[in-house]
């Protein structure tokens, strides 16, 4: 989250290249493989929450919206950006655990 919001234009950049038609599958396979060890600590989170028969798409599509929802307030209301972040971060934590 204060990456997001430290960087503004790196995270713009990612939010384009996320939807363009110009990454190849393969480059998106390996951008998720380097996530591999975040995938599987979501997994062992998600295995026992109220998530757990929930397509794994779907709640990373979900996380992706709480993230970017607590990026937005963070930026818009700098003075309260730590307040934001945690409570972005307790929801997610009650989401997925």
């Amino acid at each position: 989250m204060r990456w997001a919001v430290s960087n503004p234009e790196k995270r713009r950049a990612l939010a384009q290249l996320g939807v363009s038609d110009e990454i190849t599958m393969a480059t998106r396979a390996a951008g998720h493989k380097t996530m591999t060890k975040i995938a599987n600590l979501m997994e062992r989170c998600r295995s026992n929450g109220p998530m757990r028969d929930t397509p794994m798409g779907f709640v990373s599509a979900i996380m992706s919206s709480l993230a970017e929802a607590t990026m937005d307030y963070m930026v818009q209301d700098p003075a309260n950006a730590k307040k934001h972040c945690k409570a972005g971060f307790d929801a997610l934590w009650r989401v997925i655990c």
